[in-house]
This record gives C-alpha cells, sequence and structure tokens, in this order.
C-alpha cells in the first residue's frame, strides 16, 4: 500500500502508527503516534503528515507540542498499529489553515 494510502486509513480510522523517521542529523529513530491529517502545504506544497507523538519514542521524550508534522520523504517502515489507543491532540484544530488542501484529517 503507497504511503499516503496507509496514512489516510490510519486517519479515517483512527488508528495509530508506527514508523521510522529520518531526523535532519540523518539518524533513523521508530516513534508511535497518531496522525491527525494529511495535507498538502500551502506554501511548499509539499505532502505532510501531522502526527500526535506518542510518548516513549525514540524522540517524543521532552517534546513540547507532541503534534507536529512530519515530512512522508522521511518516514518508512509505517504501519497501522491495533494493540494501541488513538491519541487526540489537544493543540489539533481541523479548521486550521494549514489543512486547507486536505487528503484527510480527523475531524
Amino acid at each position: 500500500m503507497q504511503l499516503h494510502k496507509l496514512l489516510e486509513s490510519a486517519i479515517n480510522s483512527k488508528k495509530p502508527i508506527r514508523y521510522h523517521y529520518a531526523s535532519k542529523d540523518g539518524a533513523t529513530g521508530v516513534r508511535v503516534g497518531s496522525p491527525h491529517a494529511l495535507y498538502a502545504h500551502p506554501s511548499t506544497r509539499n505532502i505532510s503528515c501531522d502526527i500526535f507523538q506518542h510518548p516513549g519514542g525514540d524522540s517524543a521524550s521532552g517534546n513540547k507540542n507532541p503534534l507536529k508534522p512530519f515530512n512522508l520523504s522521511k518516514m518508512s517502515e509505517v504501519r497501522i498499529v491495533d494493540n494501541e489507543e488513538f491519541q487526540y491532540s489537544e493543540k489539533y484544530d481541523g479548521d486550521a489553515p494549514r489543512y486547507t488542501n486536505a487528503i484527510a484529517k480527523i475531524d
């Protein structure tokens, strides 16, 4: 399944995902999170996914705003996780201008 279709499915079914993400320095860490929106960024038109990182991931510790955008080109080994609960971010606003070009988003 294509990555954007898998993320769209996770968002629509409100299922968390486990994924590897390459940081700016190229190191890859395993993360678990609840994807809230998949969209074309308004200015860059790059496809991004806003994900609420669950505690305990490789880089989620100390994160002050665990709902953040992830570039799909840096994600790998993405799979839907059925044995964890979807976690909602209180910072999420489905009506935010960044979601004007949403492919999928939670309501």
